[in-house]
């Protein structure tokens, strides 16, 4: 395979994936996804997490490698324990391994709490659009009563009736 051809599959893998992103919810006024639909959301969204945890120790590894000296197993090592939020193993001995063990350190932790996001999007999502579902909705879901109820107590968020007017309270 040529470079340009191996250009040109990552290309359109990439594509692929920005061009599904923004279509990959229902609007608020359609009807919630199915368990299925739901279920390949998060196969995708887990893919992205791996993918993205895979390239930023690829980029640990290769620093520990080529600025501290390490050997592979051992910058594999220290990438996975800093990307884990351990520490490293290995002591630094040189100035220009202390900076990107920090550098990476830091930019471990922004990883983390990207791939957080990116993991709970699609479970946020689901739950606020449950929010917003009527009755019929949930009668075609199968869903109990008892949960029915439990969801529209908490998604009128304390107010008297779902109409969002409060009560008037008589104080004589």
């Amino acid at each position: 395979m040529s470079p340009s051809a191996k250009n040109r599959w990552a290309f359109h893998l990439v594509s692929a994936l920005l061009e599904m992103v923004p279509n990959m919810f229902e609007k608020k006024h359609q009807q919630i996804a199915p368990v299925s639909v739901f279920m390949r959301r998060m196969a995708v969204y887990i893919g992205i997490a791996i993918l993205l945890i895979l390239s930023v120790l690829f980029i640990g590894i290769a620093g520990y490698h080529w600025l501290a000296g390490l050997n592979w197993v051992d910058s594999l090592l220290n990438a996975s324990m800093i990307l884990g939020g351990m520490g490293p193993v290995n002591p630094l001995t040189n100035t220009g391994a202390k900076v990107f063990a920090s550098v990476y350190a830091l930019f471990s932790g922004l990883i983390f709490i990207a791939i957080i996001g990116i993991l709970f999007a699609p479970i946020m999502h689901r739950m606020l659009h449950a929010f917003h579902m009527e009755d019929k909705d949930f009668k075609r879901l199968g869903i109990p009563e008892r949960i029915r109820e439990g969801v529209r107590e908490a998604s009128h968020c304390g107010r008297s009736d779902p109409a969002g007017r409060a009560e008037k309270v008589d104080q004589k």
